[in-house]
């Protein structure tokens, strides 16, 4: 049974409009269109039918996981961080592979993914381009682009730009519109274009082009109406302005760090250009780097600084909310796999960006919880979203001169401060003490009052907050941080947290004598002055504290909050708005959902371990179930229900891939001398419309110029041999760490390994001394196309294919051809799509992934298999599965090779991995389940390519499970898997 619950989401306005408007430097003077107030924004913040909303999402590409079943799963997991919006790309370049032809079915189909954000209650913001950038080959423009009129100079004011883009704008934003909010959807925001703020033609300007407006109001026409974003990638002010009409609201993008050093500084740099470019919108970041992409050679995700993880989200995000910032998205909240050829030349097949959740979905970073931490809280404090940042100094409000503190205050609605504590030396990894001093609405106090001081530990930040609301109660101040606070019938639950063993202090105002009375833990003190309760304690474990009967505050350490949940109930409201309506569970690994019903509190949880329950609801709750399951429990003596999880652990069988049954083939078949190449494309065009470069050989010898745009190519060049010609040069444009081989005839003649700092080459080749005067031969040329750029400038970086060649220093009369995947940009596998692309040649048993039960295959004994010299050899099998679909088992293929060995591997024709040996770094690769068949058979498949020239080496190659989450998630649905067929007009 699927027992997928989550917060229904229901909108049913279907007859309001949703008003855009112009702005002007007085926010309160903006004109709208329309008469309906579903949805609009001033200085402060975005309003939802007339609630003020903190935008705060995460960035999530579902074509980056082509398993549908399990996008449900990555945004449960989004909502139970506590963020309310998903911001996604729409991805052209697997949309219009083909001018003219539009695919948005199976795994590249959107309906499904807006159908999942509004079954589980997220808001979404739309980011179709047309230019996504976003780490794909050519940015997200399909590859014809680079071969289209002046392909080179578009994103600038020229005609073929505009009349390209515009049949993609129409069939998108007629995919878009539906999903609205003003159509009972989802969508609450439309960004046009992608950091346009760097030329990317020499010597112009941005903005140099009308095309916000254009795109704009062609959007508009495909019936897209929700307010338009930009994100400008370096905070100038491009497109911001109170006589820019579009795009409506100024965003730019902000990343801290990448996997390397850290920033020398950190200053309130974005606070003075906020000011400067856009005082009377929101304060918007469009992508806050939530990590940041690995290159080829790199160092691996899982080896970036832990600045990466918990770190960055303590101290820089925290450092933006100290700025007001009101509409955030998190980029990667979940990164996924650059599956197929997807990827652009400089990254590899993980796409992980150490982000909260993991490429194969898990969890367990610390950065998952301290992002829930800072989200949660941020839901419950609606004085944030009027709020100032007023002062910042180190030694205005501290008495530490190391502590760096910045005031950010509630200017419309009341008193309410949130005081972010930094090291002043930011990157500083000593603990630093200190004492607090701040005004409050009952006097400056020195925080705490009661003995001790506070610690700033290093490389940390802390909100402390003054005059917080509670209604009807105050927190006068409170040192440690605030996770969350709900009302339960006729009690306030209050959640802190701080580090394990730190000195707290909170002060709450309460009318009336009250008990303050310690349930369970130990304080140092709890005073009543004159009804402000001051509660002096150490951050251990858990305490719970009740002041009279209708206040409970939980004091919990860092480790242990982050295994406390809120999970929203569902609600009958038509729009999402920020509510208490929620329970507190405490203890399992996730909470997907409540709900209650009949006096029972119902949970769908995951577990990866035994675990103890804590559960607050209301008081006429009288049981507790767990995925359907009874759990047996006892009351608290402060009203919460506790029990216990008990995880069982499933024996996962896997097989030993390197003991199956391997059969292989030649993917090499065109050094034959009896090969036919009749059918391939004949290099015959001299002219080159890619204005960047001019030609340097007689024909245009750019791959794309015949329709392939990835993966691994060839050329074969016939000639007539003169006699006496000892030496051909070539260079070649693949990307970075492409490698290519040459042959002639089925002599080889050397190759190139590739390298990570360059994206094309030239390099000689000694002639064999044995040609002939008047006999023909042929050179083959095989390549990797590593992917284009994205929106770079500088001619040939943009092309890729052969640049040059020469015999002996002349340019001789060569016939060249080339081919690349089955029917170029007539691709043939429409299910896997454009970008799966993988065969060295066109030869049939290749263009899905070898089928080993074809009669042309041959039994091998092992995958640890010597390869002859630069050699392409496609190797497959078979493998059943039987796992337990009550447990989230994710896999992963790895691999270790020897010499510069490259290995594409093909899981039920899918290509989820591209290895090599001598530059990685990934050697670990995530397959989702419904691309994996997790109960049934699988065809694995590699193609290896070897270019050294003792050959290379496959030392390794194993089946990993890596993790096994026990859930009631539901069934996976598999993925649609065309099998293997003979095609006959392949060659």
């Amino acid at each position: 049974m699927n027992l997928r619950l989550a917060a229904s989401f229901l909108v049913t306005l279907w007859t309001l409009n949703l008003f855009r408007f112009v702005g002007f430097a007085d926010a309160s003077q903006r004109q709208t269109r329309g008469t309906d107030s579903l949805q609009n924004v001033d200085q402060y913040s975005m309003k939802i039918n007339g609630e003020r909303l903190m935008v705060y999402g995460g960035e999530f590409h579902p074509w980056r996981i082509p398993s549908p079943s399990l996008w449900l799963d990555i945004l449960q997991k989004v909502k139970a961080m506590g963020l309310n919006t998903i911001s996604i790309y729409i991805n052209w370049s697997l949309i219009e592979a083909k001018k003219g032809d539009f695919r948005l079915d199976g795994v590249f189909s959107y309906h499904a993914f807006f159908h999942a954000a509004s079954e589980v209650g997220l808001y979404v913001i739309v980011r179709p381009g047309p230019y996504i950038n976003a780490e794909l080959t050519g940015g997200g423009f399909p590859g014809w682009r680079f071969h289209a009129p002046e392909g080179v100079y578009w994103r600038v004011s020229n005609e073929s730009f505009y009349s390209e883009i515009a049949p993609y704008v129409v069939v998108i934003g007629k995919l878009l519109a539906p999903h609205q909010i003003t159509n009972n959807g989802t969508i609450i925001l439309l960004q046009i274009e992608n950091e346009l703020s760097t030329p990317s033609v020499p010597g112009t300007e941005y903005p140099a082009y009308g095309d916000m407006d254009i795109l704009a109001s062609r959007f508009e026409k495909a019936g897209m109406v929700v307010p338009t974003i930009h994100n400008d990638v370096s905070h100038g002010g491009v497109f911001a302005g109170e006589n820019v009409s579009q795009p409506e609201i100024y965003t730019y993008d902000y990343y801290p760090l990448s996997c390397g050093e850290l920033p020398a500084t950190m200053d309130q740099y974005d606070w003075t250009l906020y000011q400067q470019y856009s005082s009377y919108d929101p304060h918007l970041i469009g992508e806050c780097g939530d990590g940041f992409y690995d290159q080829w050679g790199g160092i691996g995700y899982d080896n970036c600084p832990t600045q990466l993880d918990a770190g960055i989200t303590r101290l820089f995000y925290k450092n933006r909310y100290s700025m007001f910032v009101t509409e955030l998205s998190l980029y990667m909240i979940y990164g996924g796999t650059n599956w197929g050829h997807m990827s652009w030349q400089r990254v590899y097949t993980s796409c992980d960006f150490r982000a909260a959740i993991s490429e194969n979905r898990a969890i367990s970073r610390e950065k998952y919880g301290e992002i829930k931490l800072e989200a949660q809280f941020l839901k419950v404090a609606p004085a944030y979203r009027t709020s100032r940042l007023i002062h910042s100094a180190s030694d205005a409000y501290s008495t530490s001169p190391n502590v760096f503190v910045s005031q950010t205050k509630d200017v419309l609605r009341g008193n309410t401060t949130f005081w972010t504590t930094r090291h002043a030396d930011y990157r500083s990894t000593t603990n630093k003490t200190y004492l607090l001093k701040v005004p409050t609405t009952q006097g400056t106090l020195t925080i705490p009052q009661l003995g001790g001081s506070l610690t700033l530990a290093g490389y940390n930040s802390k909100i402390h907050v003054t005059d917080f609301a509670v209604r009807p109660y105050s927190i006068l101040y409170s040192s440690a941080e605030i996770y969350t606070w709900l009302k339960l019938d006729f009690r306030y639950i209050l959640v802190l947290y701080g580090a394990s063993g730190e000195t707290h202090e909170t002060a709450i105002i309460a009318s009336g004598s009250r008990q303050c009375h310690v349930n369970e833990g130990t304080i140092n003190k709890c005073e009543n002055h004159n009804g402000t309760y001051i509660i002096n304690y150490v951050t251990v474990g858990q305490t719970a504290i009740s002041i009279g009967s209708d206040i409970l505050i939980l004091i919990l350490d860092r480790s242990t909050v982050y295994n406390w949940w809120v999970p929203e109930l569902p609600t009958s409201k038509e729009i999402p708005t920020i509510s208490n309506d929620t329970v507190l569970v405490g203890g399992p690994y996730l909470v997907h959902s409540a709900t209650i019903q009949n006096s029972v509190i119902s949970l769908t949880e995951d577990l990866n371990s035994t675990a103890n329950l804590e559960v607050a609801g209301p008081k006429n709750v009288k049981a507790i179930t767990w995925n359907g399951r009874h759990i047996p429990t006892s009351r608290t003596s402060y009203g919460t229900f506790k029990g216990h999880l008990e995880y069982d652990q499933p024996t996962v069988y896997l097989p030993s891939l390197e003991k199956l049954d391997w059969r292989s083939i030649d993917s090499l078949p065109e050094i034959q001398s009896a090969y036919d190449d009749s059918a391939w494309e004949v290099c015959d065009n001299n002219t080159t419309v890619n204005g960047a470069r001019a030609l340097s050989t007689p024909t245009n010898l750019y791959t794309g110029t015949y329709g392939y745009h990835v993966g691994n190519q060839l050329y074969r060049g016939h000639f007539i041999a003169a006699g006496n010609q000892t030496k051909l040069d070539l260079k070649i444009s693949g990307g970075f760490t492409f490698r290519w081989s040459v042959w002639l005839n089925d002599t080889y003649l050397s190759a190139f390994t590739g390298q990570n700092t360059t994206q094309y080459t030239s390099k000689s080749f000694t002639l064999p001394q044995n040609i002939t005067a008047g006999t023909p031969y042929v050179f083959t040329v095989l390549f990797e196309h590593m992917g284009n750029n994205e929106n770079e400038s500088g001619g040939i970086t943009f092309l890729r294919g052969i640049l040059n060649y020469t015999i002996d220093g002349k340019t001789p009369n060569i016939t060249w051809k080339v081919t690349g995947n089955l029917g170029g940009e007539d691709y043939e596998d429409k299910v896997r799509g454009p970008l799966k692309k993988v065969a060295s040649s066109q030869r049939d048993q290749v263009s899905l992934s070898p089928s080993p039960k074809h009669d042309l295959l041959v039994i091998v004994t092992s995958t640890r298999i010597s390869l002859p010299t630069s050699s392409d050899t496609s190797v497959g099998s078979t493998f059943d599965l039987d796992l337990d679909a009550s447990y989230d088992t994710p896999l992963s293929v790895n691999f270790e090779g020897t010499g510069s060995l490259r290995v594409n591997l093909f899981i039920n024709g899918y290509k989820f991995g591209r290895y090599i040996a001598n530059i990685g770094p990934q050697r670990s690769f995530p397959v989702p389940e419904g691309i994996i068949n997790h109960q049934g058979e699988n065809t694995i498949g590699l193609i290896l390519w070897s270019l050294d020239a003792e050959g290379g080496k496959l030392t390794s190659l194993s089946l990993e499970s890596t993790a096994a989450v026990q859930w009631a998630y539901g069934p996976v649905a598999k993925v649609e898997q065309p099998e293997y067929v003979l095609r006959p007009h392949a060659f």
